[in-house]
């Protein structure tokens, strides 16, 4: 999928809407950050490099509520043509990361203690000859009450396996939640 810089823009800050608007769109109890199950904000990482050395890597924490949260050349409004042509020039990749908590149906309180995190991330790859690549890739962990957020994804993936997904229900509700995920996704992919 080829982006323009600005469709690049709108595609990031509208998965970063669209994280923030998941509880009030969806049918079952979700959480995200800012709320009491007390997940990460949206995270952007960006990887640059130039002739083949890495700069450092950034990250950028993202309230959702202020457009200075994000780099200057992905703000809207951003007229400086030079620094944005520099920024994406030097730039390999870019992932958001995104959290999304889910109760157990037979759990009564909001939040509780066995709240299950989705994470969701979207890579933005450019060192394809300058193509932007996006691919998604997602999971589910158990959540444990003040533990610390250390584990890279892949190690998150394999305690997923050791402790398994926990149960799905297939009523009515949970069916139209997976599909309005499922489309929220597609959304993202295709836009």
């Amino acid at each position: 999928m080829l982006f323009t810089i600005e469709e690049t823009r709108k595609h990031l800050h509208g998965a970063v809407d669209n994280y923030f608007r998941l509880p009030n769109a969806a049918l079952e109890h979700y959480a995200v950050a800012g709320e009491k199950a007390e997940l990460p904000l949206p995270q952007l990482t960006v990887w640059r490099s130039w002739n083949g050395v890495s700069l450092p890597t950034e990250t950028f924490p993202l309230s959702g509520r202020n457009e200075s949260e994000w780099p200057l050349p992905l703000q809207f409004g951003f007229k400086n043509l030079t620094a944005t042509r520099q920024f994406f020039d030097l730039l390999d990749s870019m992932e958001l990361r995104f959290v999304v908590g889910m109760k157990r149906k037979d759990d009564e309180k909001f939040p509780s203690k066995e709240v299950y995190e989705w994470w969701i991330q979207f890579t933005y790859d450019l060192q394809n000859q300058g193509h932007l690549e996006v691919a998604m890739n997602f999971g589910m962990r158990p959540k444990r009450p003040h533990e610390q957020r250390t584990a890279t994804i892949s190690a998150e993936a394999g305690e997923l396996e050791r402790h398994g997904i926990p149960p799905i229900f297939f009523d009515h509700n949970t069916v139209f939640d997976w599909c309005l995920l499922l489309l929220i996704c597609l959304y993202q992919v295709r836009c």
